[in-house]
């Protein structure tokens, strides 16, 4: 799915080809630590630039609403080319009452959430 060779996987992994081959080949099974990592390296690729189609999700409004006065929160759902896409798009909209912004991917897996979005 990366692209990695099994060089590159056990380069990043820190292991040898051979145990990427064992792994793939499920001779051996990756300890619950290489689990992880691979949860760390999918969500770093999927943060490249050109990584994409990919959906901008945000509130018109805050999550947590006044006691005062009931509000109705809406959502707005922007398909994007990639992520290079969606960071322009918030850049655009970000004065115009964006709250909690999101990136998810086509699964939904999010892959850019919060603090990091408004920073943009």
């Amino acid at each position: 799915m990366l692209g990695y060779t099994q060089e590159e996987a056990g380069e990043a992994l820190d292991v040898t080809r051979v145990t990427i081959q064992n792994w793939e080949h499920e001779i051996t099974k990756p300890p619950r630590s290489v689990q992880l990592a691979c949860r760390l390296l999918l969500r770093r690729w999927k943060q490249l630039p050109n990584f994409g189609p990919v959906t901008l999700v945000y509130a018109n409004s805050p999550l947590v609403p006044s006691t005062a006065v009931p509000t109705r929160i809406s959502f707005t759902c922007e398909k994007c080319t990639d992520n290079k896409d969606a960071f322009r798009r918030l850049a655009v909209r970000k004065n115009g009452g964006i709250f909690s912004p999101l990136i998810v991917d086509e699964t939904g897996a999010v892959i850019w959430s919060g603090e990091a979005l408004l920073k943009v």
